[in-house]
């Protein structure tokens, strides 16, 4: 009896248990490189929403640390002493100019959110410097103002997704008004004469003790003398220049004349008739 070479009996190709092994090695290849893939793609938009985040609160940061476009987005907003509310910033952001910055607003292709954006008093207690200014009315009335200089924390949160969510402080010193409840300016060297001029009014050195008084009021620059023989003694100066004349930009107007009689002998009728000018700078 002939037997056939076991070499002609062998079958070619993978068996069933083998073809398994192959898929799930396969699927296990394919999950991890998609895993790889997802978190990479995740890592960089990671990356880039820091890189947004960083320059988004550098941009709000900047806008706040700047005196004049601070007091610009914060002038007459409410100020809750000792507690915290909901800001809104009307500064725009990238090519959303007219944008208004608060809770919600998106950007970086929607793909960040304001998640918060608060404004609270952080001003140690008891340790608020207050100033009070007498403001004179037309008729000569005096009103007091007061204002505080307080420390305002703003708190920034942008979230990424639903739920990543970074929160960043700025602290922003501002000053107070008493009576309308609302701040009316940002300032790191606040003094009477800001607070003045913060308010509409103006801050009038001239006086002294300078005064805090209506826009629509002259200020006051001194007098002088003005003698009818042209000299110019040490009394007749006016104080706020030294000299027989107005601080610059004052208008001289007379206001009277003096008769004041020279030491003659009995009987002597010279007289010299000697000009008061006052000094005043108005509003046009």
């Amino acid at each position: 009896m002939i037997q056939r070479s076991s070499f002609f009996s062998t079958e070619t190709g993978f068996s069933l248990a083998g073809t398994l092994v192959a898929i799930a090695i396969g699927a296990i290849v394919a999950a991890i490189t998609a895993t790889l893939i997802n978190e990479a793609v995740r890592g960089q938009r990671s990356v880039a929403d820091r890189d947004e985040l960083s320059e988004f609160v550098s941009f709000v940061k900047n806008v706040l640390n700047t005196d004049s476009t601070c007091t610009a987005v914060l002038n007459q907003k409410p100020f809750p002493v000792g507690g915290a509310a909901d800001l809104e910033l009307s500064i725009g952001y990238g090519n959303q100019p007219t944008a208004v910055i608060k809770k919600g607003f998106t950007f970086a292709d929607d793909e960040l959110e304001v998640d918060e954006l608060t404004i609270e008093d952080r001003t140690p207690k008891d340790s608020a410097a207050q100033f009070k200014i007498g403001v004179g009315d037309a008729s000569g009335k005096v009103r007091v103002q007061t204002v505080r200089r307080h420390m305002a924390r703003v708190r920034l949160s942008v979230k990424s997704g639903s739920s990543n969510v970074r929160t960043r402080f700025l602290e922003v010193p501002i000053l107070y008004n008493t009576a309308s409840k609302k701040i009316e300016m940002c300032n790191n060297e606040v003094n009477v004469g800001d607070a003045c001029q913060a308010m509409g009014f103006r801050w009038d050195t001239t006086v002294s003790p300078a005064q805090c008084i209506p826009t629509n009021t002259c200020l006051y620059g001194g007098a002088y003398t003005s003698r009818r023989n042209g000299t110019c003694g040490v009394a007749d100066q006016n104080p706020a220049t030294s000299a027989c004349s107005c601080p610059a930009g004052y208008s001289p107007v007379t206001a009277g004349s003096v008769n004041i009689s020279t030491n003659c002998a009995k009987g002597c009728d010279t007289l010299n008739y000697d000009t008061v000018v006052q000094c005043f700078l108005c509003p046009n």
